[in-house]
């Protein structure tokens, strides 16, 4: 099964983050393939990339809600 998770950022380690990578993980080693999209502006961590993962970047992808922001980015991960 193809799999996409979406996050505002990776680039600093918390439990959103680490909730993410360890899902990802799992979901990878059970066969899936499994990628992030992720915003924030910054290059993902070392620590939160997980082999056999793919990571995508989105410059609309952001925190706070933005309606022209949030219609890219939805346009964009389409």
């Amino acid at each position: 099964m193809k799999i996409v998770q979406l996050i505002t950022h990776m680039h600093e380690i918390g439990g959103a983050q680490v909730h993410v990578r360890d899902i990802s993980r799992c979901l990878s080693e059970e066969g899936h393939s499994v990628s992030i999209i992720y915003g924030g502006g910054k290059e993902a961590i070392g620590d939160l990339k997980v082999d056999g993962v793919n990571y995508f970047f989105s410059k609309y992808l952001i925190r706070q809600i933005h309606v022209w922001k949030d219609l890219l980015a939805f346009i964009e991960v389409r």
